[in-house]
């Protein structure tokens, strides 16, 4: 019975990791911050601070000119505003 309890946790490790490996991975492929954008826009606090550790651009602009910052306000996600403030997200932002 103790071998099933250790190779269950050995799976659920492995499958931990894997999520990890993942969310690294798209993240990193993403451009500057495309993903910091996304996850802001849906209110994923877990990827934007995924983002910040990839250290993405956290002023970059959406074709609309919209920051990660301005979508998350506008979704009303305070966990994620509030993570982009505490990340160093400029407040008085202008577009180019």
């Amino acid at each position: 019975m103790e071998v099933d309890r250790v190779e269950q946790r050995a799976a659920a490790a492995a499958e931990a990791a894997t999520e990890v490996v993942e969310v690294k991975t798209e993240t990193s492929l993403r451009k500057d911050g495309e993903a910091l954008l996304e996850a802001s826009r849906k209110g994923d606090v877990k990827g934007v601070l995924e983002s910040v550790r990839a250290r993405q651009n956290l002023d970059y602009e959406s074709v609309e000119g919209a920051t990660a910052l301005i979508v998350a306000s506008q979704g009303e996600h305070l966990d994620c505003i509030d993570a982009l403030l505490q990340s160093g997200a400029t407040v008085d932002f202008e577009s180019k």
